[in-house]
């Protein structure tokens, strides 16, 4: 399964006329698509342990790694950072999607599909720019 996958799933729960549901769990399809997009493109050098992404509460890791990736190259350093931006805020809007049911969604999940997209591309681009330097393209 690929993290795009995840996003068009986002799509359709969004467009399905799935309700509140369907709503909240576009965001967070949305989401999970982009994280699971940034570990693959993120150098392994750079890449948390797979404890520290995939445990409760840790997913900030993989922001943590997305940035410290911006920092310590020039080649696709501005789309790495901006990566690492916008997956914060998709994570915020996540959790708040899935965990605050009582308060409502205040997030579009348009958006946040349209976000989890340009995550993807961000991260292929910088991945593709860094690979480049590295002369392993």
């Amino acid at each position: 399964m690929s993290p795009s996958e995840f996003i068009d799933a986002a799509e359709k729960f969004h467009t399905a006329e799935f309700g509140e549901a369907g709503r909240r769990s576009a965001v967070s399809r949305a989401y999970y698509g982009a994280f699971h997009g940034c570990s693959l493109c993120l150098p392994v050098d750079l890449l948390p342990a797979w404890e520290a992404r995939y445990e409760t509460g840790s997913h900030k890791a993989l922001v943590s790694s997305l940035e410290a990736w911006g920092s310590s190259t020039r080649d696709g350093r501005h789309s790495a950072q901006r990566a690492a931006r916008k997956l914060a805020r998709l994570r915020r809007a996540r959790v708040d999607a899935d965990y605050r049911l009582a308060a409502p969604l205040t997030y579009d999940p348009s958006d946040c599909v349209r976000d989890a997209r340009e995550i993807l591309s961000l991260v292929e681009d910088a991945r593709r720019l860094f690979d480049k330097a590295a002369g392993t393209v």
